[in-house]
């Protein structure tokens, strides 16, 4: 949450502050303030968080000056603090407070508001009333800006997301494309494989049957000289017994 006006002051002072802080609230019905109402320990680490944190969102640093807050370590942290991060620390004297310590050494230049003067009073809460205005509208136009920025970023990172997608779909089917194109080889080369053992085993066939009927022919010669022979073997015998018998 963004702060019109953070209200530094001490506890000691907390009754005469509370009133200042109604009648801001009352002239100015849409100032945003962080004021401490409850109080805290001294020394509390997430204390000091949420201060800091409270100074940052806050656009005016109100210190209720007096004698109690120029001793106090808390407000004088605090307004150091603002006074070191760039915010406009306002001073507004409480009643019979004057500058001094510290506080003078570090903003004797700066105007000093007067609870007590009316005019005074007048003045600063028409002051607030524009100075809240333009930096309400100054947080607005930011923020605008801020919503402008951060949808750039997000229409960027879905951009981003939406190629990086698209790249892994496309290396997807690039990937998915290889291995059809694999599977198809190797179907081929087992079509090929298969054809081939196929023609081989058609050779050895081929051969096997080759052999046989060379082996027949062989068989088959093997026969007809063995007739011719046993032919000529009977012609002779038939010729000496024709012999033979002439004599």
């Amino acid at each position: 949450m963004k702060y019109d006006v953070f209200i530094s002051y001490s506890r000691n002072d907390f009754d005469e502050v509370s009133a200042f802080v109604k009648m801001l609230r009352e002239r100015i019905p849409k100032l945003s303030l962080w004021f401490d109402i409850l109080g805290v320990e001294s020394g509390a680490e997430e204390f000091d968080e949420k201060i800091i944190k409270a100074i940052d969102d806050s656009s005016y640093v109100l210190f209720a000056l007096s004698d109690n807050s120029i001793k106090s370590k808390w407000t004088k942290d605090e307004v150091l603090y603002a006074k070191n991060t760039g915010k406009n620390v306002i001073p507004v004297l409480l009643k019979d407070a004057e500058l001094k310590g510290w506080f003078l050494f570090k903003f004797g230049r700066t105007d000093c508001i007067d609870s007590t003067s009316f005019i005074q009073v007048e003045k600063l809460t028409s002051d607030l009333s524009k100075w809240t205005l333009e930096a309400r509208s100054e947080r607005e136009r930011k923020e605008r800006e801020e919503q402008l920025r951060l949808a750039a970023e997000e229409e960027s990172r879905l951009e981003r997301e939406r190629k990086e997608r698209e790249e892994q779909l496309r290396l997807a089917t690039e990937e998915k494309s290889r291995l059809e194109r694999e599977r198809k080889e190797r179907e081929e080369q087992l079509r090929l494989a298969t054809e081939e053992k196929s023609r081989l085993e058609r050779e050895r066939k081929e051969r096997e049957e080759q052999l046989r009927l060379a082996t027949e022919e062989k068989s088959r010669l093997e026969r007809e000289r063995k007739e011719r022979e046993e032919q000529l073997r009977l012609a002779t015998e038939e010729k000496s017994r024709l012999e033979r018998e002439r004599k």
